[in-house]
């Protein structure tokens, strides 16, 4: 009985130190994989009178990407308020969206990272601008609902979720074909 315990306890580590290897090798390689799956974006206009954009990056998939920096306050003066604002454009120029970044307590000479993620597809071409003025928040009142199904005063603006799968494919992939390997080798 002793034996067959022995041998459960010796094959239990086994696995447990392939999982463990396995999960670690999957998330090293796929970090490394999804990096080089992004591409460098053409940078636009990008408005500097007042403040300075340093290490500006930014970089697109097919579905998503990221724009990153450093901004520098060069006004000699305290800003309480300052968005960024990334124009995100395809490759027709046409405008796709636009994201927001938001600073508060902004010192003269100072200078903040930023980064903002985005999730448009086809993006080639991006602007920046800057805004002191806060954004406006408009909530959206719901009418009453006719017979359960209709919903009256939406302008149709509103787009689906996309979720992207790329990621999690790539993961499934590696960490089953890395599972197999070291199960081989066991």
């Amino acid at each position: 009985m002793e034996v067959i315990l022995v041998d459960t306890t010796k094959k239990f580590f086994k696995y447990l130190i392939a999982f463990i290897i396995v999960f670690g090798a999957v998330s090293f390689l796929t970090s490394i994989l999804m990096d080089w799956s992004y591409e460098p974006v053409k940078k636009g206009a990008v408005a500097e009178k007042y403040f300075k954009i340093d290490n500006l990056d930014c970089k697109a998939t097919n579905v998503n990407g990221y724009v990153e920096g450093k901004v520098e306050n060069t006004t000699n003066s305290y800003v309480d308020y300052l968005r960024i604002i990334i124009e995100l454009y395809n490759e027709n120029n046409i405008k796709m969206g636009e994201e927001y970044y938001e600073f508060v307590d902004f010192r003269a000479g100072e200078t903040r990272n930023f980064r903002v993620d985005y999730k448009y597809e086809g993006i080639k071409e991006y602007n920046i601008k800057w805004s002191r003025e806060k954004l406006q928040v408009n909530t959206l009142e719901f009418p009453s609902f006719q017979n359960g199904i209709e919903v009256n005063g939406l302008d149709g603006n509103l787009q689906p979720t996309k979720i992207n799968m790329d990621g999690i494919a790539l993961q499934l992939s590696v960490g089953i074909g890395l599972f197999v390997a070291i199960l081989a080798i066991l």
